[in-house]
This record gives structure tokens, sequence and C-alpha cells, in this order.
């Protein structure tokens, strides 16, 4: 289970980084965590796997997915402002308003 602490704060210091979307997209976990991972992948399949070691696939799995959540939400802020930015570019709409009713034209 230490492998997994490892691992997991292998993660949070690349976010606490500040990394941009492509580097989070780019990011791979140290060769050992990713060969643990596959064998208790296999494992899994083959029905071999031990509680202990289904609860420590578990805790990978949550750690592969951190840094795609990190991306989707970065990419939704990132689509946020750009539309905010579009809506205050666009020019105000100027109406014409009767000189005798005063309504718009």
């Amino acid at each position: 289970m230490a492998a997994v602490i490892e691992a997991e704060m292998e993660v949070v210091h690349f976010l606490a980084s500040h990394p941009s979307p492509d580097q989070i997209i780019a990011f791979r976990p140290p060769q050992p965590v990713t060969e643990r991972y596959y064998a208790l992948i296999a494992r899994a399949r083959e029905q071999q796997i031990s509680d202990e070691e289904r609860q420590e696939l578990e805790h990978y799995r949550s750690i592969e997915h951190m840094p795609r959540q990190v991306v989707r939400a970065a990419n939704m802020k990132a689509q946020q402002r750009a539309v905010s930015r579009d809506v205050l570019r666009r020019p105000s709409i100027q109406l014409s308003i009767c000189a005798r009713c005063k309504r718009p034209l």
C-alpha cells in the first residue's frame, strides 16, 4: 500500500505545480507504478487477486482518473471564460425608437 500512497503524492505534487491541460493529458505515473497497476489488472482478470490487492487496484484506478477529472474541469472553465468574453465583446444593440410613439422600431 506504500506504493499507492507514493503514487497519490506524485499526482498531488504534479497537480500542485499548476500544469497546463496538455501537460495533464501527457502525465504518466512512474514505470514501477504502471507495472504494478497492470499486474493487478492481469491478476483480477484471471480472478487470482486477493482482497488487499483488489483494494490496491481500486486506489490506482482512482489515482488514474483524477488527472482526467482535472482536465475536464479545466476545459469547462476555459469554455465558460470564452463564452463570457464573447458576450462582453458583442456590440450592444442599438434600437431605433419612433419619435412619435417612443416605441422600438
